[in-house]
């Protein structure tokens, strides 16, 4: 959709990356390490590339975290981490 879009010219349309909203029973560390990769990389932290919308959402092994609930491009600047 995304390429056929600036093919055709078309309005740039955000780009969403669905994920699996499962997870593993891993140590409440290894969480936090992950998540703070997942940060690292993102447009707030860089100043361009993807968007990290979250969710507060209440676990069973690790208890209330904000969970990321999607990942998305809301403009071309992703084209950045290309250079």
């Amino acid at each position: 959709m995304f390429l056929k879009s600036l093919i055709n010219n078309e309005q740039f349309s955000r780009i969403l990356i669905r994920g699996d909203k499962n997870y593993t029973k891993s140590s409440l560390s290894e969480f936090e390490k992950e998540l703070l990769l997942l940060n690292s990389h993102s447009k707030e932290k860089r100043g361009f590339g993807y968007t990290i919308e979250f969710q507060k959402v209440k676990t069973r092994h690790l208890g209330v975290q904000d969970l990321p609930i999607a990942i998305y491009y809301n403009s071309l600047d992703f084209f950045k981490i290309f250079e």
